[in-house]
Parts: C-alpha cells; sequence; structure tokens
C-alpha cells in the first residue's frame, strides 16, 4: 500500500502509521478489537457470549445471503438459506481451559434437522438442528463436546454440513462455558431471560421515539428514548439515536456524549462513529478526536487509500 502513495503524501504515511499501532486492544463493552475484529470477552460469570451482534457472515464464493437483523431489542441471527454461507466469530480466551458450548436456536417442524459443524479452536464436532415448535421459540442446546482453548484470539465457526429444507435455523448466540463453571450456565440463562424481557417493554418505547424522531418531532423523541433506557440501560440503538437527535438539534456536545455510550453496546455500528468524526471534524474542530474514531471505519472504506487520504487530512488540520 505505501508504495503506491508518493512522497509528498508524507502525512497519509503518518497517519497509517498511528493508525496500526492504535488498531491492536481497542475496549468496548464486552468485546475488544483486534484489527478492526471484534473478539469478545469474557462477562462476570467467566462465560464468552458470542451475541449475534458480533458474528460475520462469509461463503465459499460470492457474498452471503445469512444475516443479523435487529427486532424488538434483540439480535438474530437469520435468512440462512445458502448452505455454502458459514458463521464466525472471535474470542478472546483469558485462560487456558476446556469448555463447553451451548447454542440458543429455533427451527419448526419442517426445517428442523439440518446438519452443523461447530469449529472451536482446532477441536470440531456436528449436531443436528432440533425442532422448537416455531422459529418464535428458541431454546438452548447442549453441544456435546469438550472444547480445549489456548489463551488469547480463538476463532469459532459453524458451518452448514447438510441443509434440511428451505432454511438452515434461526439463532441468537453460542455460549462458551467454562467447565469447571458449567454451573454457572443455569443462571446466566435466566439472566439472558430477563433481559429479553426488559428489551421486549423498552423496544415499545424505542420504536414510538423512532416515529416521532422521523416526524422531526425531537422533543417528543427524546422521552421516549429515554424511557427505553430507563427500562433497560444497554438498549444500544436508543442510546444512538439520542445522540441522533441532539445532532439535529444542533447540540453537539449532548450528542457526542450519547454516541460515546452507544459505542458502549453497539461498538461495531458504523454510524456511531461516522456521527463522531463528523461532528469532532466539522462542529467542535478536534481533530485528534475525529482521528481516534476515524480508525474505526478505516476496514470498511471500499477503497483503502480513500481511507488513508481522509486520515491525512485531518493530521493536516492540526497544523493549521
Amino acid at each position: 500500500m505505501l508504495n503506491r502513495i508518493k512522497i509528498n503524501d508524507f502525512k497519509i504515511q503518518t497517519a497509517l502509521i498511528a493508525l496500526v499501532l492504535s488498531l491492536s486492544g481497542t475496549m468496548y463493552g464486552s468485546i475488544k478489537f483486534i484489527d478492526s475484529k471484534p473478539a469478545v470477552i469474557s462477562n462476570e460469570y467467566g462465560i464468552y457470549d458470542l451475541d449475534a451482534q458480533y458474528v460475520s457472515f462469509r461463503r465459499k464464493s460470492g457474498k452471503a445471503k445469512a444475516k443479523k437483523y435487529f427486532r424488538k431489542g434483540i439480535w438474530t441471527i437469520g435468512y440462512w438459506t445458502n448452505a455454502d454461507d458459514y458463521a464466525g466469530w472471535y474470542a478472546d480466551i483469558q485462560r487456558s481451559g476446556k469448555y463447553t458450548a451451548y447454542i440458543e436456536l429455533s427451527s419448526d417442524r419442517s426445517n428442523s434437522g439440518s446438519v452443523m459443524k461447530l469449529i472451536v479452536g482446532r477441536v470440531e464436532t456436528t449436531f443436528q438442528v432440533k425442532f422448537t415448535s416455531s422459529f418464535n421459540n428458541f431454546q438452548f442446546f447442549r453441544i456435546k463436546a469438550i472444547f480445549r482453548l489456548k489463551k488469547g484470539i480463538n476463532s469459532i465457526r459453524l458451518k452448514v454440513i447438510k441443509k434440511s429444507k428451505t432454511y438452515v435455523m434461526m439463532m441468537r448466540r453460542i455460549l462458551l462455558v467454562p467447565v469447571n463453571k458449567s454451573s454457572y450456565f443455569n443462571t446466566y440463562k435466566n439472566y439472558i431471560k430477563q433481559i429479553y424481557a426488559k428489551r421486549t417493554i423498552a423496544n415499545t418505547h424505542y420504536e414510538i421515539g423512532y416515529k416521532y424522531y422521523r416526524s422531526k418531532k425531537y422533543t417528543t423523541a427524546l422521552r421516549y428514548f429515554r424511557k427505553a433506557i430507563n427500562i433497560y440501560n444497554a438498549f444500544g440503538y436508543a442510546w444512538y439515536y439520542l445522540g441522533a437527535t441532539y445532532n439535529h438539534m444542533k447540540k453537539y456536545r449532548l450528542a457526542v456524549n450519547y454516541f460515546k455510550k452507544s459505542l458502549d453496546f453497539l461498538p461495531t455500528y458504523y454510524w456511531n462513529n461516522w456521527h463522531l468524526v463528523n461532528i469532532y471534524r466539522y462542529k467542535l474542530k478536534k481533530y485528534l478526536r475525529a482521528i481516534h474514531y476515524m480508525k474505526n471505519l478505516g476496514m470498511r472504506f471500499a477503497n483503502q487509500r480513500d481511507y488513508l487520504i481522509e486520515v491525512g487530512y485531518l493530521y493536516s488540520y492540526l497544523k493549521q
């Protein structure tokens, strides 16, 4: 990349070096960024919660059709119709050891039965997608295998061996539970159920607030977004739209505070960082802060040279 940059683009090269140095180890909420990829870290239960929010999809050739979506306050993996699509996560294991895996999934009678392969580190095992009565009825299932994981970054992949009918399944998460803490699974599962209940109620207020936001009735929208986070404080999109609403009201410092808060719960969301870059760059003229959030957008640029040029411009403002 650098050999394509002219000598007079020195600021861009400086920006690139600063970017590379800053990309490893960025922490947000329950994940850690490693080379721009989100790696799940253990929660207070010692469990690695591979939530649908942090999944990435690949296909052997072409673009994957399976995708994650946010509905009623919950991240879900769906539209998994192609057996060539596979899901992947990264986990930053803090301590080497043995782990068991649980998967939260749903399937109706006609689509159940797909055979899946779960690869955790160097261990792989197969399991069959169970019938849960409907796609709306999510249940946890234990995957019968012991996974030995080493300290550091481990990849987790979920592949289709044999697809049953139209849909592979729907799913929300995979849990990696230390063998010596297996009793924590039921405690954490109950905790998740409580969170789902709170999210559902909070989502009602969020959707009302979003309608007022789209209608440009910003004061009313703020009231409903605040109701949502009062019920469920980790509602990332409610925090985000508080920031977006204040941004439209030209209250930029308040907008920045709420966009930053939303990063704790939506660390991979593009528009959080995009707004922070633009507010710091054009409204508050704090270019170092703009550069800080620009790095989170870097790997999402279609053209990496364009990205470096943008970072170079930000560095050039520091000399003015």
